[in-house]
């Protein structure tokens, strides 16, 4: 007798979680790419109506959760910065919702109650804030001295219009991490809209990392001008588990274990990857090990499991394994609150959760629910993590693995070890395999020694964690603990030793992936996951999904055939020109020293993608004085790209050229009359270090004497194409 199939409500009752999540999900997927007006949310909710009248509850429970999931996303969404705001020097007022301390500066998103604009702020009081930090970690204890009234005054002393928008801004302070989320501070900047895409190709979009948070501005501040208003209570969670971080991070720094291991054991453990050092990252990322130093679903199950081997004597008692369960849900949304709530470890706690309920109410747990849940949960927490890529790459892992696991437990391998040693080799080539779509897509790049260099980091990472909490907790209640710190020197030896060995450049592949290539790596992927289930019945089909992969694989690979142009860089504070040729990307800036060094590094790092394009080694070089390089030559003051001319007004000593030229790029060091530049060039171009005084001067003029100028700092950056090849 043959057994009647299942119908789509049945399969959608066994996972009953589905729904919502997708649902949920498409909903805020709705809200940022297609936006709709009000009649277009009253259309869903009368058709949920009719359908709930009409006693289906499946469809009008999907479209009420899609409405659900449009709305909290759109409302997630940040608003446009308005025009009259974009570019203008203001005076803010705020509340520090986040600060990420870096290496030599620290990063604060703000949450904006009070903009007012600025005009001719003159400073009457030179008060100062003082502080005292504890320098050992990137998280220390500072306590700030509040400053006097007086200075809190000239703060708000402004003449200039107050607008009512309230916005989230994000700026950088020069100092390491003076202030701590619930602080009140007082900034003033220019304000830029982050909407703005950069005019090179293949930058990294760091406006859509900012997008993601909430962030709709970026504050420059004119100078060090930013003060605090009011403090935060060191009582609040944040600042409690701020202060739990720093005393961690210091109890390993403290603990006599090697630096490199003790970066490593901050990353793993805190979450602070500010003290690693570049050409360590570099290995672990090139080896498909740097999913090792970001906190993810791994370090949470590590954590569980340590807890679980402490509190395993409760299991046995008649409720004692409830309690256990209960301890264990506290213990992971504890140790994700702990880490800063990444979304990679509110997701694997919230799967650790839907685990333990499970089991609490002796129910079957079932993976692929649990991960529904998890995600709808997930978003509901912040919307906007739906468009991240560790949102994207988490899941995709979850799903690769758990498919390959139960795919591995449906083979009939009656030999226990067989079993366990194919389950080594299939977890991380499950994990690259689902992940290797968002990864090329995002950052274009593969690793292809993922597999050697995962299975050897997989036998050290679990006791190197296990041992770098007992030497931390060692460190803090002063226990001697000379015995953890040598194992785990030993065990990040070998963690380093497998992510040098199967790392560098030799060891990944750069990609850029059209359309074609994304969808036969659907193919493929798909072809695999299948092929675990049901080798014999699609092996064709495999086989051809693979060949498909192979063939536009192989037409993504190495660099594309570019042409060659020049761009006028926004954004910083020096002004900076790149001139792409046939096979190198140079820099120009009016920089110098250390300032210029310190200026290509930063470019090198946003252009990357670009440099791997052109270049055979991904070097961004810096160039001064006079040159020449294939379409690029200087002389003096004149810039020849191709058939344009750029005359650098750095000086007051103007030169005049033997021919006009197209454009004049004017830089910091030109004090003088504008009106004799205008001379020379048909257009003027202010660069992004001219001081906002000189600007504004200069502006002004050309407005009223009728001059072709472009404002590199308001109008954006400047692109010329030169030549084909």
């Amino acid at each position: 007798m043959r057994l009647r199939s299942q119908s789509l409500h049945e399969r959608c009752m066994a996972h009953p979680a589905l729904i919502p999540a997708v649902a949920f999900a498409i909903g805020i997927a709705i809200a940022r790419y297609m936006p709709m007006p009000i009649w277009g949310i009253i259309i869903p909710a009368v058709a949920t109506v009719v359908f709930a009248a009409l006693g289906r509850a499946l469809p009008s429970l999907a479209i009420g959760l899609a409405m659900t999931g449009y709305i909290c996303g759109d409302s997630a969404l940040p608003d446009p910065l308005p025009p009259s705001l974009d570019g203008t020097k203001v005076n803010i007022i705020g509340e520090v919702l986040k600060a990420e301390p870096g290496t030599d500066r620290t990063r604060y998103v703000i949450e904006v109650s009070q903009c007012t604009e600025a005009k001719d702020m003159k400073t009457k009081n030179n008060a100062k804030t003082t502080t005292k930090a504890k320098a050992k970690t990137g998280a220390e204890n500072i306590e700030t001295s509040m400053p006097s009234k007086a200075s809190a005054d000239r703060k708000s002393d402004t003449k200039g219009k107050i607008y009512a928008e309230k916005f989230r801004t994000v700026l950088y302070d020069n100092g390491i991490y003076t202030y701590r989320p619930g602080d009140i501070v007082s900034a003033t900047g220019i304000l830029r809209d982050t909407r703005a895409k950069d005019i090179v190709p293949d930058a990294a979009d760091y406006n859509r990392y900012l997008y993601l948070q909430g962030v709709n501005s970026v504050l420059w501040l004119t100078k060090e001008e930013m003060y605090p208003i009011s403090k935060a209570s060191d009582n609040t969670l944040s600042n409690i588990l701020d202060k739990a971080r720093a005393a961690t991070t210091n109890a390993i720094i403290d603990s006599g274990v090697g630096s490199d291991a003790s970066a490593f054991l901050t990353a793993v453990i805190v979450g602070d990857d500010s003290y690693l050092q570049p050409d360590t990252d570099e290995a672990f990322r090139t080896s498909g090990l740097a999913h090792l130093l970001a906190l993810s679903g791994l370090h949470v199950g590590i954590i569980i499991m340590f807890i679980t081997v402490c509190l395993s004597w409760m299991r046995p008692s008649r409720y004692g394994y409830r309690i256990f369960y209960i301890l264990i849900i506290a213990a992971s949304f504890a140790y994700a609150a702990f880490a800063g709530m990444t979304p990679s470890v509110v997701r694997a706690a919230c799967m650790v959760a839907v685990l333990c309920v499970s089991a609490i109410f002796q129910r079957r747990a079932n993976v692929y629910n649990s991960l529904c849940v998890a995600i709808f949960l997930w978003l509901v927490i912040n919307p906007l993590w739906l468009f991240a890529p560790g949102f994207q790459m988490s899941v995709c892992a979850v799903l690769g693995i758990t498919i390959a696991l139960r795919a591995v437990n449906a083979y009939r391998i009656r030999r226990t070890w067989v079993k366990k040693a194919l389950r080594i080799f299939i977890v991380p080539m499950a994990a690259m395999a689902a992940t290797a779509i968002p990864a090329m897509a995002y950052f274009h790049t593969f690793p292809l020694y993922f597999l050697p260099a995962n299975i050897l980091a997989s036998i050290a990472i679990v006791p190197m964690m296990f041992c770098g909490v007992l030497l931390a907790i060692a460190t803090m209640t002063g226990i001697g603990h000379g015995a953890l710190a040598y194992a785990c020197d030993r065990l990040y030896a070998f963690i380093e030793f497998s992510a040098k060995t199967f790392g560098g450049d030799s060891g990944v592949v750069h990609t850029y992936p059209s359309t074609l290539t994304i969808f036969c790596c659907l193919a493929a992927v798909a072809a695999f996951f299948f092929f675990l289930y049901r080798p014999r019945s699609i092996i064709r089909i495999s086989m051809l999904c693979c060949a498909c992969i192979f063939i536009a694989l192989s037409s993504s690979f190495g660099r594309s055939r570019v042409s060659i142009d020049a761009y006028i860089l926004s954004g910083g504070t020096s002004t900076d020109m790149l001139l792409a040729d046939a096979d190198s990307v140079y820099l120009i800036t009016d920089a110098t020293g250390i300032n210029a060094a310190n200026i290509r590094t930063l470019r090198q790092q946003r252009y990357r993608d670009m440099l791997l394009r052109r270049t055979t080694n991904a070097e961004l070089v810096l160039l001064s004085g006079n040159f020449t390089r294939h379409e690029f030559k200087r002389s003096g003051d004149i810039l020849t790209c191709g058939k344009h001319r750029f005359l650098l007004v750095n000086s007051d000593s103007l030169a005049s050229p033997s021919e006009r030229c197209e454009y004049a790029l004017v830089c910091r060091g030109f004090k003088g009359d504008i009106k004799k530049v205008a001379l020379h060039a048909d257009t003027i171009v202010i660069g992004t270090s001219v001081h906002y005084t000189r600007r504004r001067r200069f502006v002004a003029f050309m407005d009223s004497a009728g001059i072709p100028y472009r404002d590199i700092r308001s109008d954006g950056g400047l692109a010329l194409h030169i030549a084909s090849y």
